[in-house]
């Protein structure tokens, strides 16, 4: 089984317009080369269905930064007897994250660091709309949070992220940074340890496994770690340090997903 873990925002997308331009084609590709996609996302489960259907497909995914793993039932039906998992429409949910948190103490200390710090989950809907540009259906989906905390940030704002991850850390809380926004989750959960959780998983159906992954962000880094090979997308020259083992694909978002893709399928 080949198996791909891949980020959405700047991987699947436009960074700038947001936009899947050829991932559609792309993806579709990768599923009729017999590879099981596994989106891994800091969007909300509610907005990751939309997407796959959006795409055409229905498969596992990761949401909210690994803080839950979602299984469509028509094809992991033996996951529903797992004690933690429960079922939601036509998924099996499998939290890693406590179904009770202390979200009101992570956002004190957000608008503490970021003065009015808007919230996904509490700010304005109107002034939500005209920050994000998101419609008023796509910003409820984007809302619906059920494990994490997301907040906007203006990219010229100076982020001690260490001091902030000292104050979060005492109500369990971490903060990672995305392309727009600060998502603040417990600090016990990650992409990695979500993706641990799904090989774990499908090595006890018996499954031989070939693992990829393709990101575009900091927070892709741990993810990098979990799989046999990993792909980075970027429009700059040269690796982080902390990836070097990866392959760096120019430039990001879909085209480098494009590329990455035509290398899979090559393999």
């Amino acid at each position: 089984m080949k198996i791909l873990f891949s980020d959405i925002d700047g991987t699947l997308t436009n960074k700038f317009s947001h936009a899947f331009e050829d991932s559609g084609y792309y993806l579709d590709k990768l599923i009729k080369g017999g590879f099981t996609v596994v989106l891994a996302s800091s969007k909300t489960f509610e907005e990751i269905c939309f997407l796959q259907n959006q795409l055409g497909f229905s498969e596992m995914f990761i949401f909210e930064n690994g803080s839950g793993i979602a299984f469509p039932l028509d094809k992991y039906a033996n996951f529903e007897s797992i004690a933690t998992c429960f079922r939601e429409g036509q998924f099996i949910i499998c939290p890693l994250a406590p179904l009770s948190l202390p979200i009101n103490n992570w956002r004190r200390i957000m608008n503490f660091f970021f003065e009015n710090a808007p919230s996904l989950s509490s700010a304005n809907v109107e002034e939500l709309m005209t920050i994000t540009g998101l419609t008023k259906v796509a910003l409820k989906r984007a809302q619906n949070r059920k494990f994490t905390e997301t907040f906007l940030i203006n990219s010229s704002t100076a982020i001690n992220l260490q001091l902030i991850n000292r104050e979060l850390s005492k109500f369990q809380g971490v903060a990672e940074i995305g392309s727009r926004f600060l998502t603040v989750a417990h600090q016990g959960i990650s992409k990695s340890i979500a993706i641990k959780k799904v090989i774990a998983l499908l090595s006890e159906m018996n499954r031989q496994l070939s693992t990829f992954s393709i990101g575009d962000g900091l927070n892709d880094f741990t993810m990098f770690d979990e799989t046999d090979s990993c792909f980075f997308l970027s429009d700059e020259v040269r690796l982080p340090d902390q990836i070097n083992h990866c392959s760096l694909i120019n430039p990001g978002g879909p085209a480098g997903f494009a590329k990455a893709v035509e290398l899979l399928i090559a393999q």
